[in-house]
């Protein structure tokens, strides 16, 4: 992590915080000032933070670039005096997302979830859980406008639509552009409590298995990698989950597959096949409580609360007294000797 003075408190601090919750195993930060950061120092990194872009490059350039062809990360934030001549060759060589070009200092807030249909894919759970903070209720002091790289895409937009975090692949590897500061200077985002959520966004992988797992209700884009590449082809067959076909397309090493047809699985006809899972959509697995009214309504159509013209309540009879039944027999006897003494005195007369 490459920083000036102490713009990377608040970031190493979730960070930490990561590790200690056992969200980022086998953690190792390593902190080198931003002016005396060299080569060396990127060599066996997996992931490089810079809190702004450096103000030169020198031999730094080359490095960089081997980071993400090895499958590692760049991650850089802007502050409010961005170097133009350093983040241009960084632009230029595919390094860096986005050009920072201009300031616009007005007040503004974050989408409360990520771009849909990316073929970059970030860490899902966190970006879930982000919505759980509340971030499109933290506020930005502005933003940059910049000038996308060629095949850049916007990972996330602000409310008014301008792209706050912009994502480019750089050959196995990936780099991020945030579009406000590290150190709280331009937001209040790292001050907030989603900002241990957002850092984990940021530096945190999808799970192998979740990397195959979509909602119904957004469009699948699995990234199938150099290996499971299907060569020079634009358009793959695929089975829907209702057992029809379609066509999905190929961008790179991305395979954008057509709209879910209910849920079960997808997948490709061709070899080599991959698969995706379609689950329920988000509302309908929603473990939050229910408003008073909803529970209110559905135990109203439930359950019988208040007598209707239309209904016909039952009436229960009042109980019946039980009796030995031996009693009848005693006076049934009793009442026959009688009787019989009656007859027989009759008869002597």
């Amino acid at each position: 992590m490459a920083h000036r003075a102490d713009e990377t408190f608040l970031f190493e601090t979730a960070l930490q915080a990561l590790a200690d919750a056992g969200s980022l195993p086998g953690l190792s930060l390593t902190k080198v000032p931003q002016d005396r950061l060299a080569a060396g120092d990127l060599a066996g990194a997996d992931i490089v933070v810079f809190a702004s872009v450096p103000p030169r490059l020198d031999h730094q350039a080359a490095a960089l670039g081997a980071v993400v062809q090895r499958g590692g990360r760049l991650v850089f934030f802007t502050n409010d005096v961005p170097d133009s001549g350093a983040a241009g060759q960084l632009w230029r060589q595919g390094l860096l997302a986005a050009l920072p070009e201009r300031w616009v200092a007005q007040p503004t807030y974050l989408e409360p979830r990520p771009a849909v249909g990316m073929s970059l894919e970030l860490d899902s759970r966190a970006a879930k859980s982000l919505g759980n903070y509340g971030i499109d209720r933290i506020a930005l002091k502005g933003h940059w406008v910049c000038v996308p790289a060629a095949r850049a895409e916007c990972l996330w937009r602000l409310a008014g639509g301008a792209p706050f975090l912009y994502g480019l692949a750089a050959g196995p590897g990936l780099s991020l552009l945030v579009n406000t500061s590290m150190d709280g200077s331009l937001g209040l985002l790292a001050k907030s409590p989603a900002w241990v959520a957002f850092c984990r966004y940021l530096v945190g992988r999808d799970d192998a298995g979740r990397q195959f797992s979509f909602s119904a209700e957004e469009r699948p884009v699995l990234c199938v990698g150099e290996s499971a590449a299907h060569g020079s082809r634009t358009r793959v067959a695929v089975e829907n989950c209702d057992g029809g076909r379609g066509m999905a397309v190929v961008r790179g090493n991305s395979l954008f597959l057509p709209a879910p047809g209910g849920l079960g699985w997808m997948r490709t006809i061709d070899e080599p096949v991959v698969y995706a899972g379609i689950n329920l959509p988000a509302g309908e697995t929603d473990v939050r409580p229910p408003a008073p009214g909803v529970i209110a309504d559905a135990v109203q159509r439930a359950f019988l609360t208040a007598p209707r013209e239309d209904a016909v309540l039952a009436r229960a009879e009042p109980a019946l007294r039980q009796e030995p039944f031996w009693r009848y027999v005693a006076w049934a006897a009793i009442l026959l000797l009688l009787l019989e003494a009656a007859l027989a005195n009759r008869l002597r007369r």
